[in-house]
């Protein structure tokens, strides 16, 4: 899935995709509605690819849950029942 964020991929600065930016992504398309194929970064001036940050190249990584918290938090609960309990 493509973020609506993503990073200048010269500073690193998060910069937010434009609505149009963002539904072409999740389109897996392209369109050329005028003759700018690069986005200027507000942070240092850099010149960011529109197609690779339509694609999601630049895209901010996600943090993905394992669930494992829970799962320890789970187990802490039943030990401490079956200590009490058992």
């Amino acid at each position: 899935m493509v973020s609506e964020r993503f990073r200048c991929p010269h500073c690193g600065v998060s910069l937010t995709k434009s609505p149009m930016a963002h539904i072409l992504g999740q389109a897996h398309s392209y369109v050329v509605f005028s003759s700018r194929r690069t986005v200027t970064c507000p942070g240092c001036g850099g010149a960011i690819d529109a197609k690779r940050m339509i694609d999601g190249e630049y895209d901010e990584k996600e943090p993905v849950s394992s669930g494992c918290g829970i799962l320890v938090a789970i187990a802490v609960i039943v030990a401490i029942l079956a200590w009490i309990f058992g």
